[in-house]
């Protein structure tokens, strides 16, 4: 926008004059360009010299209105501006249309900022400074880039409705727009997908496994510790009340002993006496029944030495304040206590249980605890003198104690026969000799727990807990059973504590000890939330990953097939051939006019609008789309997938029909109706990439000289699809030359779609005057035809042969014409293409193809010079060959089963489909190749055809498989051998079991694994119908793969061994079964390890000798097979010895075997003589006596001739690969060796 207004300045009638000049100057030479494209290709519309007039008209029309003028010079100057223009097509509607309409939508149109008030003058002074070249086009735009800015740009997930709004005043919130389209487009992936969500389930899963593994391994690490703590707090707790309690009652034997030996209190029995000896006749029967001991306990003499025996043993114990007193009971009478100040104070009544009495401590004297009613004192002389054992009780109240325990100790005197009564008493009825009485102590508990600190210890760990007393005599009301316990110990059950019991003097103590939360740590839930929280951010991180890795597939299978980006990331070269192939061209009727009436993001929305329907179109009839240029759409059939020509061309058909009846209910954004022509056209072509950088899909057609190029560039320049064909040519003839909303095809087509497998069309030779067909540029005279409608094929006439779909679609190799240039592709051997013959433009059947190989001489397989057998690299006419020798012995096998079958049409395209699939996985190896399989099949096709001729009775499944085995036993194969591939430790030879031979069994799980897909269902249906066939068939398959690993001499030696076992009555021993150490294998492989199969065909795992020589025959044909070129001519032998040589030497290169050149020479005399020659001999045995001795005749032959040249052809192999020569050339030496014989 301008920021200042200008003066005014008019232009002059020279400006006019001049830009009248130059803007037809530019119509002259768009018109002559048009002119030129119009039978190829429409230029998309663009705005250079011509603007349209409506913008002239706002940029003129605001000039006036700013300056104050009218508009009738405006008008003026836009009729002149129409005179201009009045011959060119793209304006005829806006000259019609008159600068009314012009005017009228001049005050239609608005900018949120109002009208342009801003805008320069077009006489302002700046106008009088461009150079005199400008023309008013370029005056009227130069600072006016709004008018071009009108509308919104194309946003990628705009709504339609939104992009071509020409008037916003609120701008979107971009941020918000993003992330809903990017969150909604997300889930739309998700679901098309499932297994992102599968594999992000799976992330989910095992990243949520490991982090709670983890955090449950702590958590489970951190209770154990815990409760290792509260164990050793709970153990180490109670080990020191043990030990206090044995301290507190070492004191009592101390006392113990100095009663009985220090004599002071020997007279106290005698004196106090046996009961009832001075009882108190009112205590009898009571709980506290006493003796009168006065004068005898309350002696200060006796006082004063039971003091003196006491406190030093109480002293040195350092029991003060845990032991509160010691007392004496001679004859179990309450006689002395000690301190004797704390005896009077505390020796009362109320000490024992249920004492009633209160007084002094004298009134307590004489208390006869042996006679007492009370149990507690019944227990205790039980416990003193019957069990005679320390006894302990507690805890009871003992004032000013709040808890006490007490301890009683037995003392014992030897027995005096002189006063046998003093040593006799009476325990609970029991006479109890020697007893004298017993000593006792009080603790005070409440001290003892006081010096433990036992709370503090446990409330410093976090712990609560109960202490109590688990065993021991027990009395109740007496002991309490609880000894000590915290605060909130109540809330302690079996999933928050522990118990720790320990042994002690009272008895065994039981401690609960936990935790009022539990073991569980406090930070588990959070950890918990935070492994649940990252295990949903891999999820999502996998999820986002994959989608977008999902999105940039489909992106770029778009813009390239997924086969030729495999091939690109692998570094291969791609080239691929199409024998033939259906295109689809159209454009719209009369865009060139229509454009120039619609604004320029108008044009891209309704384009964008039906060709995104065009686009689902060809998803639903799945054709390809090649790339819409300008306003033309172009698909193909047949290309890049193959699919056979007659299908191709039904699937565009269809395509095309409903395309223009989609047309027919197609309205633009005004309304307006739209016309589309359309045409379609069939033939061959090749496929390809160019170069590395920025490669492209390439298609080439080498049926014409002339070519027609399109090259379609992708939205960021990185790749683009290419089409070079003269077929394309037609196709855009046959659009340019039909008429609107018609689709017409060639003949070609026309025939292809007569022949549809699923639909019938309806068709219309086009006519013009008296005559049929009509002129195409380039082409003459051709006969067209109209496409309407297609309908199903409710019934076929007649079954579907072969050749009806498969003489369409035969890869045979490309003719060219000496007139035409051949364009090399980088990568590919050329010189492996000179035994093609491209004279030869005839397609032929399957069964053309079979006939002409089995009719081929043995000794010349590949050596003819028909195109259809001889020798070629080109993998699609080898594919050919496969599928016709398969398809030809399959339809053997159902017509064996059910006579007069035909294979279904699915049968044949998976089989080629499958066929395809296995030639894939052949690499490049010197030997080991594609065309050495096909020797190898061809030979094997041969050779059944020898056994048959002879009388071999042999089914046609065993046959099928042969052929099946000879084509894939090679597949797979890396160039080494299998002692190669152990001695690497390649991922190959750690696969399978040590004595399996590792390249055929990979084979073989090729074959199985390609086999078993779902898309091969059909197939496999067709090659095994039940559990039999399909357990014939695998043992055959892998009998004859694994058998071709001649290098293995016990494998050789064993395959002999049969022979003879079957043929020279030989001993048949179990171990002579090819497949006994495999049945496993192929049980598992091919039944899923069915363990009901042995059991269900038993014979077929019993060794016959009708059986045995089914398997030696399989052997020995496949053994032929493989070898077979040292059993035919000279050229065939040097060609495939010379491969082998390279094969070798490659990877001698590596350093993986010894230099092949040394003994090259010897070492095929002795192959040929030890291996090749009896390996014919025993062929008489499967063909006729002529066939076998011919045979040996060609071995042997290759044998002589090689001893004479074998030096010199080992010389020039030597010499050719170490000089890196052409194939070609070395091989043209080689066969000369022998032709100079000639």
């Amino acid at each position: 926008m301008w920021n200042r207004r200008a003066p005014e300045r008019r232009f002059s009638p020279s400006d006019w004059n001049e830009a009248r000049t130059e803007d037809m100057s530019n119509y002259d030479s768009s018109k002559t360009n048009e002119h030129n494209d119009s039978e190829t290709t429409l230029q998309s519309s663009s705005f250079t010299a011509e603007m349209n007039i409506d913008s002239i008209y706002d940029a003129i029309k605001a000039n006036d209105d700013i300056e104050g003028n009218n508009s009738s010079g405006a008008e003026n100057l836009i009729m002149d501006s129409m005179r201009v223009h009045h011959d060119h097509p793209r304006k005829t509607s806006l000259v019609s249309a008159g600068p009314g309409i012009a005017v009228k939508r001049f005050t239609q149109r608005q900018t949120c900022e109002g009208s342009f008030t801003d805008s320069p003058t077009l006489s302002s002074p700046d106008s009088m400074d461009a150079p005199p070249t400008t023309n008013i086009w370029s005056r009227l735009l130069r600072g006016n880039d709004e008018l071009w800015d009108k509308g919104d740009v194309f946003n990628d997930d705009d709504d339609d409705s939104d992009t071509l709004q020409e008037e916003k005043c609120v701008p979107l919130n971009t941020c918000t727009r993003s992330w809903y389209y990017e969150t909604r487009h997300f889930f739309a992936t998700l679901g098309k997908y499932p297994y992102i969500v599968i594999a992000s389930f799976l992330v989910f899963a095992l990243v949520l496994g490991a982090g709670m593994t983890a955090i449950q391994s702590e958590k489970e690490r951190h209770i154990q510790k815990m409760k290792g703590t509260a164990y050793f707090v709970a153990r180490d707790t109670a080990s020191w009340f043990a030990n206090e309690f044995r301290r507190s009652m070492m004191p009592l034997y101390a006392i113990q002993q100095s009663v009985i030996h220090s004599g002071y209190f020997d007279s106290l029995t005698e004196a106090i006496g046996r009961y009832p000896q001075g009882v108190l006749e009112e205590t009898v029967g009571t709980t506290m029944t006493k003796r009168n001991v006065t004068g005898i306990c309350d002696s200060e003499d006796l006082s004063a030495k039971f003091r003196s025996i006491v406190e030093p043993i109480n002293s040195d114990n350092d029991l003060d304040g845990i032991v509160v007193s010691y007392r004496l009971f001679p004859n179990n009478v309450a006689c002395l206590n000690e301190p004797s100040g704390v005896s009077t104070e505390h020796f009362k009544v109320e000490d024992f249980p249920h004492g009633e009495e209160k007084g002094s401590a004298e009134s307590s004297w004489g208390f006869d605890a042996a006679n007492s009613a009370n149990p507690f004192w019944s227990t205790v002389m039980d416990e003193l003198f019957i069990k005679q054992q320390l006894s302990i009780f507690g805890p009871f109240t003992l004032p000013p104690m709040k808890h006490a325990f007490c301890g009683h100790l037995a003392i014992w005197s030897e027995f005096d026969s002189d006063h046998p009564f003093q040593n006799v008493l009476n325990i609970n009825g029991t006479e109890v000799v020697g007893a004298w009485g017993f000593i006792m102590n009080f603790l005070d508990w409440g001290k003892l727990l006081d010096r433990s600190d036992i709370y503090e210890r446990f409330q410093s760990c976090g712990l609560e807990f109960e202490l109590s007393r688990a065993s021991g005599p027990v009395i109740e009301g007496v002991d309490t059973a609880i000894l000590a316990k915290s605060a909130n110990s109540a809330l302690l059950n079996d999933e928050n504590s522990i118990i720790v019991k320990t042994e002690s003097l009272h008895g065994i103590w039981s401690n609960k000890v936990g935790n009022v939360d539990g073991w569980q740590p406090s930070w588990y839930p959070a950890a918990v939330a935070v492994v649940v929280l990252i295990s949903l951010l891999f999820a999502f991180l996998t999820a986002s990953l994959l989608v977008e890795r999902q999105l940039h597939r489909d992106l770029l299978y778009k813009i390239m097939p997924p086969r030729a980006i495999q091939k690109i990331q692998r570094g291969q070269t791609v080239l691929e051939k199409f024998n033939l192939v259906t295109i689809f061209f159209s454009d719209i009727v009369g865009f060139t006019s229509m454009a120039g009436n619609m604004r320029p993001l108008q044009v891209m929305k309704m384009l964008n609008d039906l060709y995104t329907e065009f686009d689902k179109l060809v998803e639903k009839h799945r054709v390809y789309k090649v790339e819409t240029i300008g306003d033309a759409f172009m698909v193909v059939g047949g290309a890049p997938d193959r699919v056979p020509a007659p299908l191709a061309a039904e699937r565009v058909a269809l395509f095309a029909i409903d395309a223009v009846n989609f047309v027919k209910s197609f309205r633009t954004q005004d309304g307006d109706q739209i016309f589309i022509r359309a045409g379609m056209a069939s033939g061959k072509s090749v496929a390809g990439v160019i170069g590395n950088a920025m490669p492209r899909y390439c298609f080439f057609g080498v049926r014409r000289k002339t070519y027609f190029l399109i090259t379609c560039q992708s939205y960021n320049g990185t790749n683009a699809f290419t089409i070079l064909t003269s077929k394309v040519n037609l196709a855009s003839r046959m659009e340019s030359t039909s008429v609107k909303m018609k689709i017409q095809v060639t003949e070609l087509t026309y025939r292809l779609l007569q022949d549809s497998p699923n639909m019938f069309f309806d068709f219309e030779k086009r006519k013009e005057g008296e005559c049929f067909g009509i002129e195409v540029k380039g082409k003459g005279h051709q006969i067209t035809y109209w496409v309407n409608k297609a309908h199903k094929r409710r019934t076929f006439s007649k079954p579907i042969e072969a050749s009806a779909v498969e003489n369409y679609d035969i890869e045979e190799p490309m003719p060219m014409h000496s007139d035409e240039v051949y364009i090399p592709q980088e990568g590919v051997n050329h010189n492996l293409l000179v035994n093609v013959n491209i004279t030869e433009e005839r397609s032929s059947t399957p069964e053309e193809i079979y006939c002409a190989l089995a009719s081929e001489d043995w000794a010349l397989i590949g050596r003819s010079e028909s195109p259809i057998v001889k020798a070629t690299e080109e993998r699609e006419v080898m594919i050919n060959r496969f599928v016709s020798m398969l398809q030809h012995h399959l339809q053997l096998v159902l017509d064996e089963r059910n006579p007069g079958s035909v294979i279904p049409l699915s049968v044949q395209l998976q089989l080629t489909k499958y066929v395809n699939a296995i030639a894939e996985t052949y690499d490049e190896p010197k030997f080991h190749r594609l065309s050495h399989a096909m020797h190898v099949t061809t030979s094997m096709n041969k050779l059944l055809n020898f056994s048959t001729r002879h009388g071999d009775a042999s089914n046609a499944l065993e046959n099928f498989s042969l052929i099946f085995a000879a084509f894939l036993h090679d597949a797979g194969h890396t160039g080494m051998t299998n002692k190669m591939l152990e001695d690497i430790q390649h991922s190959l030879s750690k696969k399978f079991a040590k004595d399996v031979p590792i390249a055929e069994r990979f084979a073989i799980q090729i074959a199985c694994d390609v086999l078993i897909r779902p898309e091969y269902e059909e197939l496999r249906t067709a090659i095994m119908p039940d559990d039999k066939s399909k357990l014939k068939f695998s043992k055959a398959l892998f009998q004859s793969i694994l058998v071709t690993d001649i290098a293995t001499p016990s494998r050789v030696k064993l395959c002999v061994q049969r022979y003879n076992a079957s043929y020279n009555n030989g001993v048949c021993t179990p171990d002579v079964c090819p497949l006994a150490p495999h049945l496993p294998d192929v049980i598992a492989l091919v039944f899923n390890g069915r363990k009901d199969i042995k059991e269900s065909y038993p014979d077929e795992f019993r060794i016959t000798p009708s059986g045995l020589q089914q398997c030696v025959r399989r052997e020995h044909l496949m053994l032929i097979s493989d070898v077979a070129h040292l059993l035919q001519c000279w050229e065939n032998f040097v060609k495939w010895n010379f491969r082998l040589y390279k094969e070798i030497h490659e990877n001698f290169t590596k350093g993986l075997c010894p230099d092949p050149s040394i003994g090259w020479f010897e070492g095929q005399i002795g192959f040929l003589e030890k291996y090749a020659i009896p390996l014919a001999e025993r062929s008489q045995r499967f063909f006729s006596k002529e066939f076998s001795h011919r045979l040996v005749s060609l071995v042997q032959a290759n044998l002589v001739c090689w001893k004479d040249h074998g030096l010199a052809a080992s010389s020039i192999m030597v010499t050719g690969v170490k000089e890196n020569e052409n194939e070609h050339s070395v091989l043209e030496k080689l066969y000369c060796l022998q032709k100079n014989d000639l």
